[in-house]
């Protein structure tokens, strides 16, 4: 993996590589704390986190405290005080949620048990907006269904969304 950043006065760094440091996939990153926060599955599939405080380096990688493994992306996103995190795992195709809490020796998560029913071989995606957490994924028969989280449960449950119109696939057009 590489990395480079980008300044209004300076343009682009230069591109960086992280040392012997691979990825399953692509990662995700989200802001918490003044810090940038990168997440993805490693190349033996566990999770791995490094952060960045706008200096010249990111942290060591390090495994999370839960062991979780993944071959698909992982979502990620600030929300209430604390990083939020969702990933489907493959021994089950569930959606595992955890939540970031600050220690001193850098962040611990809180592993939530899956959502129940809530099922999918893709990588979700999380947001805030609206003093809510969202989560968007595709169900295992091909659906979109969204949730919001407004700090103590998943809202009433999950919802599928529908689109009026036409949708293709990349290359033509998005909507019709």
């Amino acid at each position: 993996m590489y990395w480079r950043t980008y300044t209004e006065a300076g343009g682009w760094s230069a591109i960086t590589r992280f040392s012997n440091y691979g990825a399953m996939t692509g990662p995700v990153l989200a802001t918490h704390n003044n810090m940038l926060w990168l997440v993805h599955p490693g190349t033996d599939t566990r999770l791995y986190l490094t952060r960045h405080d706008g200096g010249s380096a990111w942290t060591r990688p390090f495994q999370d405290n839960l062991g979780w493994a993944t071959t698909n992306t992982i979502a990620l996103a600030s929300y209430s005080g604390n990083m939020w995190r969702m990933h489907t795992a493959d021994h089950d195709n569930a959606l595992y949620p955890a939540k970031s809490y600050e220690q001193p020796t850098g962040p611990r998560w809180d592993g939530r048990d899956p959502i129940n029913g809530w099922t999918t071989t893709q990588g979700p995606a999380l947001a805030t907006h609206a003093g809510n957490l969202w989560i968007f994924h595709r169900g295992l028969a091909g659906a979109l269904y969204a949730a919001t989280h407004g700090g103590t449960n998943w809202g009433t449950g999950l919802v599928q969304v529908r689109v009026t119109g036409s949708v293709t696939r990349p290359g033509g057009p998005v909507w019709s």
